[in-house]
């Protein structure tokens, strides 16, 4: 199986990380160790889900982290973090190299059918609410036709985050306006213009939580993408297990049978 795999790059280093993201995110499987310097796990899953929103393509990449310490406890902190496995350095290369190839698998089948996340209306309780008084915090009117949009598209990158990294105009866009019957320039256009409208009116600590890896005060207001991906992505932290629960249950409603004709991978 290890013929499949071809090694475009190491990186020995937090620093080396943020220099060379734009070339990370172009591996399909990025590979991090949990002990590398100047850095934290969560640092460099925010760097990448970050870059992702401007460069879609790395939509795609599966993110895992090697660790030495395989506990459930472990195992848990890592996936909340939006690592999609967590390798055991204990294990022998053709287990790990198995594994990450069935998981890239899957997720290249759900890339390929992001219509039933669209469709799915969330029932978690407490999310709603709690999504509502982000939008609030982060200064967002709820009288602003862009607010709906905005509450619309966090829903659907909730359960599959790559309907916004992925294709953000191919995607999300002509969803919430077929769901609300106005157009994709619209739906762009409102969206923008209520980030723009609360941005400097929301309260600073919620934005620094939210946005802290993918926002400054000399880049400004974040990107259409950059705030759905966001948010979305501080909601899966939340309701991590409830997310699973429902994307479980929609894979297992809706099996995918479409073959994926890749067999290269490479690992950064």
């Amino acid at each position: 199986m290890s013929k499949d795999f071809k090694i475009v790059g190491t990186l020995q280093k937090g620093s080396d990380i943020k220099q060379h993201i734009e070339d990370v995110i172009k591996a399909d499987i990025i590979l991090v160790d949990e002990s590398i310097p100047e850095i934290s796990p969560v640092g460099i899953m925010s760097l990448i889900n970050a870059e992702c929103v401007k460069r879609p393509s790395g939509a795609k990449s599966i993110k895992a982290i090697m660790s030495d310490n395989i506990t459930p406890k472990n195992i848990k902190k890592y996936m909340d973090y939006g690592y999609q496995a967590v390798i055991d350095k204990n294990l022998s290369v053709i287990e790990n190299l198995n594994m990450l190839e069935r998981l890239y698998m899957e997720k290249q089948k759900r890339i390929m059918n992001y219509e039933k996340y669209i469709n799915y209306k969330i029932d978690i309780p407490e999310f709603h609410g709690y999504l509502t008084n982000i939008l609030h915090e982060v200064g967002i009117p709820a009288s602003l036709k862009g607010y709906m949009y905005l509450k619309r598209a966090i829903e659907i990158a909730f359960l599959c985050l790559d309907t916004v990294v992925g294709g953000i105009t191919k995607i999300i866009y002509p969803s919430v306006a077929e769901y609300y019957n106005t157009t994709p320039s619209r739906v762009e256009r409102a969206m923008r213009h209520a980030i723009e409208t609360g941005w400097l009116r929301g309260n600073v600590d919620i934005i620094e939580n939210i946005f802290s890896y993918s926002y400054s005060s000399k880049k400004g207001k974040p990107t259409n993408g950059e705030f759905i991906a966001n948010i979305a992505d501080h909601l899966a932290v939340k309701f991590r297990d409830e997310q699973r629960k429902i994307i479980e249950k929609i894979e297992n409603t809706n099996n995918v049978n479409k073959q994926i004709d890749k067999y290269s991978y490479s690992i950064m």
